[in-house]
């Protein structure tokens, strides 16, 4: 028997590369996705804004919610299929 199992002392943690190893990438398929999200959202909602405001401030606004979603839906899109 150990005389650190006695005193109740715990085992010594290895700090190898294990510990050492990040579980968060910049570039993994998720966070690319998100980023095109954003991208596309942003893109699309400025056309629609631009589109829209031959309309006034009110066609402005929904066809730059309209363009906001169809953003999103191609961000995702193209983050799905291709990342």
């Amino acid at each position: 028997m150990d005389t650190r199992d006695a005193v109740g002392v715990p085992e010594p943690v290895s700090w190898g590369r294990e510990a050492a190893r990040c579980t968060c990438s910049l570039l993994s398929s998720e966070a690319m996705t998100k980023v095109l999200i954003f991208i596309f959202a942003t893109l699309f909602g400025l056309c629609g804004w631009w589109l829209g405001a031959y309309l006034g401030l009110m066609g402005a606004w929904v066809i730059s919610g309209l363009g906001s979603i169809l953003g999103v839906y191609w961000g995702w899109r193209i983050g799905r299929d291709y990342f």
